[in-house]
């Protein structure tokens, strides 16, 4: 049934305007892809997306498994301390400095 319902080649402007599709499906836009210029745009673009998500995942805490939504700058909150978020959260455990212990030292590997 759902074979029936799919239309391949047919007319796309009854559903796209036409100054918004391309020639090449009976519309007035003529748009040329040119790698040379648009692939170095594209990675700058995700480069500084990427870079915005890193800062806002450390403001964040460093959460593993925070929130898409808000790491995208939407209007969501963290999953640490909703929308006030502390800058002393860490993804490493407190470390008690009287407690911590040192691994034990192979001696027979020590040369002098």
């Amino acid at each position: 049934m759902t074979r029936e319902k799919l239309k391949f080649g047919g007319d796309m402007r009854p559903h796209v305007p036409p100054e918004q599709l391309w020639n090449d499906f009976q519309g007035d836009l003529a748009f040329e892809y040119d790698h040379e210029t648009y692939w170095p745009t594209l990675l700058k673009m995700c480069d500084e997306r990427r870079a915005q998500k890193h800062e806002r995942w450390v403001k964040a805490g460093k959460i593993i498994g925070e929130s898409e939504f808000y790491l995208k700058g939407g209007d969501a909150s963290s999953v640490g301390s909703g929308p006030a978020v502390s800058e002393e959260k860490s993804i490493d455990p407190p470390v008690d400095e009287e407690k911590a212990v040192s691994p034990p030292v192979d001696s027979s590997r020590i040369s002098v």
